[in-house]
């Protein structure tokens, strides 16, 4: 999520109620969550585990608990004693001031020649490109992109909130403000009932030319390249990378964080865990090459047939 403005190391720890270290003039163009802070970003780490990562990384500054591990740093430190409720406090602070100041809030931009059916509802600062179809009953939330030449066929939902909750031992749930967007590229075909899921801080991106088929589901921060197919009831875990050309049959669920290179095709009903190297075929529960997989479940058909000749 980037700024409206610049603001001062300084005037978020004052706004904020929080003490700090480093230049009070640090400027800081806007926040992210660790995996994808770049410089001049704030992101935030509220457990030990975490601390070591948010430091490392490109961004400026980082929220704390007092007394965290701090190797040799060059980052602006702003303390919390519990930074979670703290970022999200600096979340709705920075949009409450977009809003002020008329960054926010502008009614849909549609263009001419889109064609949007009786009953579909824009949220705030969506944009919608030329030539664009959306069928009824689609949602699109606020501040999403949609790009020209694209069909939205009925029933979609774009922007709904990230799936990112801290747990509180008994006491239940906090829900992480998603303020991230979602920007679907040109060319591109969702079909019925497909979800795609808002960034938590950044973007979900759909690139050029791809077609997903019905029930498919994109998690927050998502990056599907160009000309990619998903047929039905694929689901995609946040932070996922999946590059040009790939395609995922039925039922391929992806876990968080995984990198799918290009080329790819992942068969029907398989489950990636782990990043898949670009242009093979792969298969089965944890996804692994198809060939491989084809072998093994050959071998199991013959283990009884094996049994009886050893007489097990």
């Amino acid at each position: 999520m980037r700024f409206h403005r610049p603001y001062a190391l300084s005037e978020i720890a004052e706004r904020l109620g929080l003490s700090f270290r480093g230049n009070p003039n640090t400027a800081l163009i806007g926040l992210n969550d660790t995996h994808i802070a770049e410089e001049g970003d704030i992101c935030f780490a509220d457990h030990s585990k975490y601390v070591s990562k948010a430091l490392q990384s490109p961004a400026s500054a980082v929220i704390l608990k007092p007394g965290s591990p701090l190797a040799s740093f060059s980052k602006a430190l702003l303390f919390a004693t519990d930074p979670f409720e703290a970022f999200i406090r600096l979340i709705h602070m920075t949009r409450d001031d977009a809003y002020r100041a008329g960054f926010l809030g502008h009614a849909p931009r549609v263009h001419p020649t889109a064609r949007i059916a009786e009953g579909v509802q824009l949220g705030k600062d969506v944009t919608v490109g030329e030539e664009t179809v959306i069928y009824p009953g689609v949602v699109i939330y606020d501040n999403c992109h949609i790009g020209a030449h694209c069909v939205i066929h009925a029933g979609c939902v774009i922007g709904a909130d990230a799936f990112y909750f801290r747990k509180r031992d008994l006491e239940g749930f906090d829900k992480f403000v998603s303020c991230g967007r979602v920007v679907i590229g040109n060319h591109v075909e969702l079909g019925a009932l497909c979800t795609i899921d808002r960034g938590v801080t950044g973007d979900t991106f759909i690139g050029d030319h791809t077609k997903l088929d019905d029930h498919v589901h994109i998690g927050h921060d998502v990056r599907v390249g160009r000309r990619v197919l998903m047929a039905a009831q694929c689901g995609i875990a946040g932070f996922c990378v999946i590059e040009d050309d790939v395609i995922l049959w039925g039922q391929v669920g992806v876990t968080k964080e995984v990198r799918i290179g290009a080329g790819a095709q992942v068969l029907a009903r398989s489950g990636v865990m782990n990043d898949l190297a670009p242009g093979g075929r792969y298969l089965g529960n944890p996804a692994v090459e198809a060939l491989k997989k084809h072998r093994e479940i050959i071998f199991r058909s013959r283990l009884q047939e094996v049994f009886k000749k050893l007489g097990l």
